[in-house]
């Protein structure tokens, strides 16, 4: 699994691409969330970019692992205040699973499912991010725009 990052004005964001896994992400996410972001701060808000992947392969119970061996890591430190998760997902299958990632995150309180968004666009992703950043729409504009070219 191939992972683009890139930082636009306080917002994060990330894109997946094939062949992806849950345990791949894992290692990814765990040394995100441990480590420190662009500015010194946790990768958070994150935008992460999901329409390059299928996600059909992977079943509730591997969810329902994953959600269990992020919230057990002892060296995952809890999420800040404002640690906002939006998505991208690349189809319906990938959205469902997305929303059901949130779901299970909240169930067993690894974070609250208000702060994960899952979108169908990176338009729609990017504005639920920035308007929890309070951020204006020209900037919004920007972002998804900075993030489709790069990506």
């Amino acid at each position: 699994m191939e992972t683009r990052t890139l930082q636009f004005n306080g917002l994060n964001y990330r894109r997946f691409s094939e062949p992806f896994s849950l345990e791949k992400l894992f290692i990814e996410n765990l040394s995100d969330m441990s480590g420190t972001g662009f500015d010194g701060k946790p990768f958070y808000p994150m935008l992460e970019d999901f329409s390059d992947v299928g996600m059909d392969h992977i079943r509730p119970s591997d969810i329902t692992r994953y959600v269990m061996k992020l919230k057990n890591s002892a060296r995952l430190p809890p999420p800040p205040e404002d640690s906002y998760i939006s998505c991208v997902a690349g189809d319906l299958v990938s959205f469902g699973k997305l929303r059901m990632y949130g779901v299970y995150s909240d169930i067993f309180q690894l974070r609250n499912e208000s702060d994960f968004h899952v979108a169908d666009t990176l338009q729609e992703a990017t504005s639920w991010l920035a308007d929890r950043k309070g951020m204006t729409s020209d900037v919004t504009i920007e972002a998804v725009e900075y993030f489709r070219r790069a990506a």
